[in-house]
């Protein structure tokens, strides 16, 4: 019998953290003495070596003025918001060319039926 634990994908959470700690301008330092813990950690965190609690979780959110639902949600049919917000940012760091082929790409996957 699976855990909650296992169904976490902390390397998710890690990787929204550092994006949202970047977004704000803001160091590892200056996150991890805003939270009271090390440089380190906040590195283990956004490394995916660390487990987070949901108490931590909820500093480092208010800390970097971000919803606890964007940094844990996984995104399904009903609520894909951060899945575009994500699919936006990795866009946003592609030449015209790669944002053409994945274009062409997506229009292809549109049309392959499933059985």
């Amino acid at each position: 019998m699976e855990t909650v634990e296992e169904n976490i994908d902390y390397k998710m959470i890690g990787q929204r953290i550092k994006k949202g700690r970047k977004k704000a301008k803001m160091s590892k330092e200056k996150l991890a003495k805003k939270i009271n813990v090390t440089p380190a950690y906040i590195s283990k965190i956004e490394k995916d070596s660390a487990q987070i609690t949901l108490k931590m979780l909820s500093q480092i959110s208010m800390a970097l003025n971000i919803k606890i639902e964007h940094l844990i949600s996984v995104p399904t049919k009903e609520t894909n918001s951060c899945l575009t917000q994500d699919f936006q940012e990795l866009l946003s760091k592609c030449s015209l060319e790669k944002q053409k082929l994945i274009y062409n790409i997506s229009k292809i996957v549109l049309d392959i039926k499933f059985v």
